[in-house]
């Protein structure tokens, strides 16, 4: 059987820090460039523990020495390139938290998720089976209890703070609702703490205007900003700062700051000995049904869905309309895409298609 033509190109919080893979936040967001030395598609994944590109290809090693030397260049170390089979076996590991600081973290699945849900209209048939086989796994791995709930980052963010202050009595700010803010606050209330504040700097349900803050004890700030730009009003005791790159800035003295380098440098927090075991049969099980799919023929189903991907990435690539805001035109072509979607569907089902 033929090897898959996928790469991933990797660095963690084992091999640089944050700050460092803060860098490489930007490198490939051209991706016409890629195109052109080979890759089909590509998924970008920035966590606060990571920084990886997973790329479909018919050159894997080529396309992943290219993007390795970017990398390195930028974040200044070498990263990891796994290619085939290895590849598509650590993408899943990574999806369910195996790979993780904290063993079978949730959180990390829903990155992935989103990471490919950018990418939705530019996903060749590679990537379009990977994100299946993502869900297939996590699905499994909820059912059988590898993925757990509530041990990602907001956790153990909330875990640092307790044990900075000593005991769960202060009021906390946080900054940002976001899906990683509002899994902080769950967190908080989940272990005790006084009902936190949330600011946000845009309206938002259930946040107060950031522009308003008070001065809190604690904050722990969720947001993605270029670069340092938040000050606690007043003094604060700790400030807990899960951006990357670092979202807060300059602090006085008497104020601990906790970055993610140094949230991710405590003891682990591993599975079972039986968890991992059956993480490690539903990885070996996704792969080899994965591999399969990719070495089977495409049935009429997946020509459809290559031609309805090429016709979308022509509307964004041609389709302009004029007098439209930046926000205006991505909602047209928002529905834009939705409605060849729909189509589609519709014609796969009078085709007879399950």
């Amino acid at each position: 059987m033929t090897a898959p033509g996928f790469v991933t190109v990797t660095t963690t919080w084992r091999d640089a820090s944050a700050s460092a893979r803060a860098r490489a936040h930007g490198l490939f967001g051209d991706r016409s460039a890629l195109n052109r030395i080979g890759a089909d598609g590509l998924v970008v994944l920035h966590t606060c523990a990571r920084s990886a590109w997973w790329a479909s290809t018919a050159e894997p090693a080529w396309v992943g020495a290219i993007v390795a030397a970017q990398v390195e260049r930028s974040v200044g170390v070498g990263p990891t390139v796994r290619t085939g089979e290895e590849a598509l076996r650590h993408a899943l590991e990574v999806a369910i938290g195996l790979d993780s600081f904290v063993q079978g973290e949730s959180d990390i699945g829903r990155q992935v998720h989103e990471a490919f849900a950018v990418e939705d209209d530019r996903r060749d048939r590679t990537l379009n089976l990977l994100a299946q086989a993502v869900e297939q796994v996590r699905h499994r791995g909820r059912a059988e209890g590898f993925v757990r709930a509530n041990t990602g980052v907001g956790a153990l963010a909330v875990e640092q703070l307790r044990e900075a202050l000593g005991s769960t009595d202060a009021v906390v700010g946080v900054v940002g609702l976001g899906e990683i803010g509002s899994r902080v606050v769950a967190a908080l209330k989940r272990n005790g703490w006084p009902e936190a504040v949330a600011y946000n700097r845009s309206a938002r349900e259930g946040a107060r205007p950031l522009a308003h803050a008070e001065p809190h004890d604690a904050w722990i700030v969720c947001t993605a900003g270029p670069s340092g730009w938040f000050v606690p009003p007043g003094l604060a005791r700790v400030v807990i700062d899960l951006g990357v790159p670092p979202q807060v800035g300059e602090l006085p003295a008497l104020t601990r700051r906790i970055g993610v380098d140094e949230l991710v440098a405590g003891p682990t927090r591993s599975l079972s000995t039986e968890a991992v075991l059956a993480a490690r049969v539903a990885v070996d099980e996704g792969v080899a049904a994965l591999v399969a799919r990719l070495a089977a023929p495409q049935n009429r189903l997946g020509r459809v869905r290559d031609v309805r991907d090429k016709f979308i990435a022509d509307i964004d690539q041609h389709v302009v309309v004029e007098g439209l805001s930046v926000e205006q035109m991505g909602a047209v072509r928002k529905a834009a895409r939705a409605a060849v979607r729909a189509y589609t569907h519709q014609v796969i089902r009078a085709l007879g298609e399950p």
